[in-house]
């Protein structure tokens, strides 16, 4: 399914749940459940018992901020998704260990056995890539 097509169904799933249709609940459920547990399972490391964990809390954050949900930011959200899908790997390697890991420059380098200069520059090359594909998914 298409990222259009994919929000587009999600909105209409968010209506049904507000409007009180019991079924939408379970679709919504069904229908994005197995992407969500892979990348959790994969953030947590393969740790199954801590992904049971974060999909429970992330499905009780669900069901208690659905109606605040700001469908701009979603729509934000899908752009960023794109914009790094488009990278290649070794890009999205160092952005994940800067911004989703919190890792310091020297602790990247140490780790992938370069230089603090090549992975300072690698970070630039790599944001500046990620704007340029934000860019042409909005």
């Amino acid at each position: 399914m298409q990222a259009g097509d994919r929000v587009e169904r999600e909105r209409e799933l968010r209506r049904a749940v507000l409007a009180g249709e019991e079924f939408a609940w379970r679709t919504l459920y069904d229908e994005s459940f197995a992407v969500l547990y892979a990348y959790v399972l994969w953030r947590c490391g393969g740790l199954r018992d801590r992904t049971d964990e974060v999909i429970q809390e992330t499905w009780l954050t669900a069901v208690r901020r659905l109606r605040a949900f700001d469908e701009e930011a979603q729509e934000q959200a899908e752009c960023i998704a794109a914009a790094l899908a488009a990278l290649p790997e070794y890009y999205k390697a160092v952005l994940r260990m800067k911004y989703l890991e919190g890792r310091s420059v020297a602790d990247i380098a140490a780790e992938r056995g370069e230089s603090l200069k090549t992975i300072e520059s690698q970070l630039t090359r790599a944001r500046e890539a990620f704007r340029q594909a934000f860019l042409q998914s909005e």
